[in-house]
């Protein structure tokens, strides 16, 4: 251990960045090790471990409007940030200061003496610390890549989701959905409710026997009646009680992560309302989740990276359809499969601006034009920075035209800064 002291979040930031010698170093030995020592194991709140490929930053939006509309404390912890770490922990819809997360940081380094630990052990722990000195009634944390190995997974959750399983970080997870699968049914515990999305492989259900895990799965335990302007909820609580919700509203979220929000806090057993569940869902703000930013061209934000996210996005800009142009501007990693998430979104493009991003991972601008495998009604352009693609779509498009900016957080996170957006407004 390195007695470090640093007097700025950013100071503290980098120092973690480069602390440990591999970015991503899957395992939970050291982790835990710290977060014993610190006595972060036992929160007192009810406990919600959220994994999936998507859907997972919704889930627990809604979730979280849901319960603090009722009443409940909440702490809430999500990755990757947009714009600022403080993104990553949430208490009552808000994030935390620079101040309580360096303190947190002081404390964890403190702690772990010669054990090395990444940026996200490092996010994780603090999140945990900050939680248990503020016990909120409800804590609900996202798993930030796979399951069974990611950090989060030290908790003992009362309630496991697993929103989606799609092809996705395939080197850490495996190259088929079974194996993915697996990976993410790591969450699962023992006589505990596991709620699962639609269409899972089945190594979902045999780690839940293995595990004695009790899935609760979509479309069997519970679903949705769709009506024209609302829709019904019919569930069952975790003693078999049968829950029934009507005239809930729609919003702008995927429906499927509506679904399991609800199911997800009937499970749990926590005093919720139908008028709370209406509220909640009528009222729930995420960043970057087809976040429109009005005006004669409208700027769509969303921050869909992937083959499942990208037919999502691209269905919903169907369904959207304005009188003139879509210029989309992209900006990739490398190790995600391009081609799918490009040739989802070509059918409603008309001029597409692809950009360079400071990462090692990224996808170059002109390799992204190569991996666009279609091209047979969009006009292609190549810019050095995000930003600078968005202000060339910006005095190219004229009004009636639109503009979506997705295929990376970084993506959506430039063009949020260059037009000032809050965080969470819509």
């Amino acid at each position: 251990m390195v007695d470090k002291q640093f007097d700025t979040l950013d100071d503290w930031l980098k120092w973690i960045e480069g602390l440990h010698p591999v970015k991503w170093d899957l395992g939970l030995q050291r982790v835990s090790r710290v977060a014993e020592q610190m006595s972060l194991l036992e929160p007192s709140g009810k406990l919600f471990l959220v994994a999936g490929t998507n859907g997972k930053g919704t889930t627990i939006a809604m979730m979280d409007q849901i319960l603090r509309t009722a009443g409940f404390t909440t702490g809430v912890s999500t990755s990757p940030h947009l714009i600022r770490f403080n993104e990553r922990i949430c208490l009552n819809g808000m994030p935390v200061s620079d101040t309580a997360i360096c303190a947190a940081f002081e404390r964890i380094n403190l702690a772990r003496k010669d054990i090395s630990l990444t940026y996200f052990e490092f996010a994780t722990l603090a999140a945990l610390d900050i939680f248990r000195r503020a016990d909120p009634d409800v804590i609900i944390l996202e798993i930030g890549l796979g399951g069974r190995l990611d950090a989060m997974n030290i908790t003992d959750p009362d309630v496991s989701i697993i929103t989606t399983i799609q092809l996705d970080h395939q080197s850490w997870l495996g190259s088929d959905l079974e194996s993915i699968g697996r990976e993410k049914a790591g969450i699962m515990r023992r006589g505990k409710p596991a709620i699962t999305g639609p269409d899972m492989p089945e190594s979902i259900t045999e780690k839940a026997a293995e595990t004695g895990a009790r899935i609760v799965a979509m479309a069997k335990d519970f679903q949705a009646v769709k009506k024209p302007n609302s829709w019904e909820f019919h569930g069952h609580t975790d003693d078999g009680k049968h829950v029934s919700f009507s005239d809930l509203p729609y919003n702008h979220l995927p429906f499927d992560n509506c679904v399991i929000a609800v199911q997800a806090l009937v499970s749990s057993g926590l005093s919720l309302s139908q008028e709370n569940i209406k509220k909640g869902l009528s009222q729930v703000k995420i960043a970057g989740r087809y976040q429109t930013l009005p005006g004669p061209v409208p700027v769509i934000l969303d921050v869909a990276h992937n083959p499942h996210a990208a037919e999502r996005l691209a269905m919903k800009l169907k369904s959207d359809m304005v009188p003139g142009k879509t210029h989309a501007v992209v900006a990739m990693y490398a190790d995600k499969d391009c081609e799918s998430v490009l040739r989802h979104l070509d059918p409603v493009v008309d001029l597409w601006y692809f950009a360079d991003m400071d990462d090692d991972r990224a996808e170059s601008a002109v390799k992204l034009v190569a991996r666009l495998s279609t091209q047979q009604r969009s006009d292609t352009l190549t810019c050095d920075r995000v930003s600078s693609a968005f202000h060339m779509a910006r005095k190219n498009a004229v009004p009636g035209d639109r503009i979506v900016v997705f295929g990376s957080f970084p993506a959506v996170a430039e063009v949020m800064s260059e037009v000032g957006t809050e965080i969470g407004s819509m």
